[in-house]
């Protein structure tokens, strides 16, 4: 199929030569007057626009105003009688950055055409590119669209106001951070603080002394008191990473500040108060934790009271562009749009074919060349 090019121009040698010298390659219609012409872009689509300089009654920029404001995409070539410096930037002003001196030289026709019309494919890749970057312009951190992410992003609202505490299960890599954090930004609590800490990190009775604080010489080396989150986020939200692997001398301590609001620093006598709505996660199942007498079963009961679910991205492969796009955004896309393009699919295969979770996919992508030499 041809490219269209619409050649608009008051003089008629001009339109003449233009469909003499164009219309073997292109289909290219020609119009004497602007409103005309006007009608005519609303009606069809053309890939180019030759504008002359020399409408009467209009600059070329007010001209290349009217057309663009019917909502398409072209490339606009500005046909003038000489071009210096200020005329460029005038020109640029109104998006047009080719142009073409009268007389028109034929090998000049040919040299501008071709790469505006590649210029032209360049903004319609742009485009399309934008439309899938929208869906994480949404006002969420959570990136996907299908149907089971949808039902995350629904359930999080219900939930969101609530005080109860939320069970956030997911294979490692599902997100369950990311969640949390959405849970605490849609929530009433969203100008409190937020904290996240992880048992696998604070393993023993360490966990207890970062969640409830200590007092000066609760243990060696504690010269000073501290005040631990439950104060230090009073009002915010706490979410618990790793909850199956909170020591189980901990656990008591913990249902009780999640039940009563009340907790001791470690070392302490004095009963201390504080407001914070707990998120905890995992990736192991809890109630079998809970048969094997390594997690309380009160505390299990008390903490899955709202569970919410993740799914591995293996059962939700349709989120696969959304998450592969949301991890480009850093890039310049005009720059190297094809490469995004080509190594989507080597990539996708990459996560299929070998069956390597997503954290080391975005790992092979961040070695790869195409990407690391073009941050925007």
């Amino acid at each position: 199929m041809k490219n269209a090019i619409l050649s608009i121009s008051e003089k008629k040698e001009i339109l003449k030569q233009i469909r003499k010298e164009l219309a073997e390659k292109y289909e290219v219609i020609t119009f004497n007057n602007l409103l005309d012409a006007i009608d005519m872009v609303r009606e069809s689509d053309f890939d180019l626009i030759l504008l002359d300089n020399a409408l009467e009654g209009i600059s070329v920029g007010e001209a290349k105003k009217k057309l663009t404001s019917i909502g398409k995409d072209f490339i606009t070539v500005a046909l003038v009688d000489e071009i210096n410096e200020a005329e460029t930037k005038e020109l640029e002003k109104f998006g047009i950055f080719a142009y073409l001196l009268k007389p028109i030289k034929i090998e000049d026709l040919d040299a501008i055409i071709l790469p505006s019309l590649n210029g032209l494919e360049l903004i319609k890749e742009n485009k399309r590119l934008e439309e899938k970057l929208s869906i994480l312009e949404e006002d969420t951190d959570i990136i996907g669209q299908s149907a089971k992410i949808k039902d995350v992003r629904n359930l999080i609202e219900k939930i969101a106001d609530s005080d109860l505490p939320v069970l956030i299960v997911g294979e490692t890599g599902t997100g369950k951070d990311i969640i949390a954090k959405e849970i605490h930004r849609k929530s009433d609590r969203n100008k409190g603080k937020y904290a996240q800490v992880s048992c696998a990190l604070y393993p023993g009775e360490l966990i207890e002394r970062e969640l409830f604080g200590y007092e000066r010489g609760a243990f060696l080396g504690a010269n000073a008191s501290k005040r631990g989150l439950l104060e230090e986020i009073d009002g915010g939200t706490i979410y618990i990473e790793d909850i199956a692997k909170m020591d189980i001398k901990v656990q008591s301590r913990f249902l009780k500040a999640i039940e009563y609001g009340e907790f001791k620093r470690v070392g302490g006598t004095k009963v201390r108060k504080s407001n914070v709505r707990f998120l905890v996660g995992t990736d192991i199942d809890l109630k079998q934790e809970t048969e094997k007498g390594k997690f309380r079963k009160d505390l299990y009961y008390r903490i899955s009271v709202i569970p919410l679910n993740l799914l591995p991205l293996k059962s939700r492969k349709g989120d696969i562009p959304a998450l592969y796009l949301d991890e480009l955004s850093d890039y310049d896309f005009m720059s190297f749009y094809s490469a995004c393009y080509k190594a989507y699919d080597e990539f996708r295969s990459l996560y299929e074919r070998r069956n390597l979770s997503w954290e080391e996919v975005l790992e092979e992508l961040r070695k790869d060349p195409r990407f690391s030499q073009n941050k925007a």
